[in-house]
């Protein structure tokens, strides 16, 4: 398994395009990847009938070429940022539908590596009604997902320190593969936080025999690894602090847990973090 070779990098042409593409070839040059650009034209794709479109997609056929059209001499634009040994490792694919599930489509079915994209605020009335692409993203697709808050600021790749979450929970343990390939690649050292909290019901113990298979799997890639336990009044708040205490350059977590109205109500740790800090947040969903 590999997270370096094929990037995926959905882009809107806003202004955070050129920082997001900017940051997936940092990530393409560990394992001379490449980074194909990916836009979702979704404005001339209008559903009817259930989420699922039971009955069809209305199309528009000569707006939807006219947008397309302006994708690409976007991008003929956006280019003009990059040299040309960067312009080598980017392509363009532009595509009609719904954004996230078009993106997630196309990584898998084009055995995308990881997913970089930015993400975009909304307003509170649209924010509860649709949510946003990169959430829906991070919740439906198997592909790694790193998330930009704000590409232009984001500490460089790769990074000099990783930091990890975990709530012991055997859904975390999807983490530790991809994270150990991370940290092998970059030489990065990495913490493994756990935050007890009346949020978690206090956390008890890693299984012991599961922390020494982990540990041993660090230790023969090389790896500095460093298990961290907290208590904080929940657990976002006890990320959040340790994150401004330590710095890290990249932060590492799953997304499980709750579901329903649950999750309408409080949201998940994964996306609190994600819209409160300004570092890369890389995501991997449990099975």
């Amino acid at each position: 398994m590999s997270i370096f070779k094929n990037i995926l990098v959905p882009v809107d042409f806003s202004v955070q395009s050129a920082s997001v593409i900017r940051y997936a070839l940092s990530w393409a040059t560990v394992e001379n990847g490449s980074v194909q650009v990916l836009y979702v034209n979704e404005l001339t794709s209008l559903p009817f009938g259930s989420s699922s479109y039971p009955f069809g997609v209305v199309t528009f056929p000569e707006l939807e070429n006219e947008i397309n059209e302006w994708a690409k001499e976007e991008y003929a634009k956006l280019l003009k940022e990059f040299s040309k040994a960067d312009i080598n490792k980017l392509s363009l694919k532009v595509m009609n539908g719904k954004a996230a599930d078009t993106i997630t489509s196309f990584a898998s079915e084009n055995g995308m590596d990881v997913i970089i994209m930015a993400t975009h605020s909304h307003n509170l009335v649209e924010k509860f009604f649709l949510g946003s692409t990169m959430e829906r993203v991070i919740r439906i697709t198997q592909t790694p997902v790193v998330v930009l808050r704000d590409p232009s600021s984001a500490p460089a790749f790769p990074p000099k320190h990783v930091l990890a979450t975990t709530d012991y929970s055997k859904e975390s343990y999807y983490l530790f593969e991809p994270l150990l390939k991370l940290c092998e690649k970059v030489k990065a050292p990495v913490t493994l936080l756990a935050v007890d909290s009346l949020e978690a019901s206090y956390l008890g113990e890693f299984d012991a025999e599961d922390k020494k298979n982990i540990d041993a799997g660090f230790n023969e890639k090389g790896v500095k690894a460093e298990w961290v336990k907290i208590r904080s009044t929940d657990a976002v708040e006890g990320i959040l602090d340790y994150i401004q205490t330590t710095k890290p350059d990249l932060v590492a977590m799953t997304t499980h847990g709750r579901s329903g109205l649950s999750k309408i109500l409080l949201g998940s740790t994964t996306e609190s973090i994600i819209r409160q800090i300004h570092i890369p947040v890389l995501v991997i969903r449990s099975k």
